[in-house]
């Protein structure tokens, strides 16, 4: 029996994320009837969006060649009331321990995502 397969443009990303953050994302994935790979996929696209290199309303790749570099200004922590998340994205080349710990996520990506989760919401009302 011939082999029959539909080819793709996508590629299949190998991702394996810190236990909390899998944790994080199956939650995310239970509470908007998401899948896994769908959460994975809209927390991408705002990580680039914030980044300045991803246009999330027409999903157009931006000008990046000056923005791509990964340094110690990507740090983020997210103050919680129960504790505190930090998420370090280190430069390979550039591991140390003297990094400022107090970054805090924009507002604007932060309320845009809550958006994003009521939308979710009223979709699965109206269906």
């Amino acid at each position: 029996m011939p082999n029959f397969y539909m080819p793709t443009k996508k590629r299949r990303v190998g991702f394996i994320p810190r236990s909390d953050v899998l944790d994080l994302i199956n939650k995310l994935s239970f509470e908007n009837n998401l899948s896994i790979s769908k959460i994975i996929n809209i927390l991408v696209e705002e990580a680039l969006y914030k980044r300045g290199i991803f246009n999330i309303k027409n999903g157009k790749i931006l000008n990046y060649e000056n923005k791509i570099k990964f340094d110690n200004e990507n740090l983020i922590k997210i103050k919680n009331d129960d504790k505190d998340i930090s998420n370090e994205i280190y430069n390979s080349e550039n591991q140390s321990d003297n990094v400022p710990s107090h970054k805090f996520i924009d507002k604007e990506i932060y309320e845009k995502f809550l958006m994003f989760l009521q939308f979710q919401e009223e979709m699965k009302k109206r269906n």
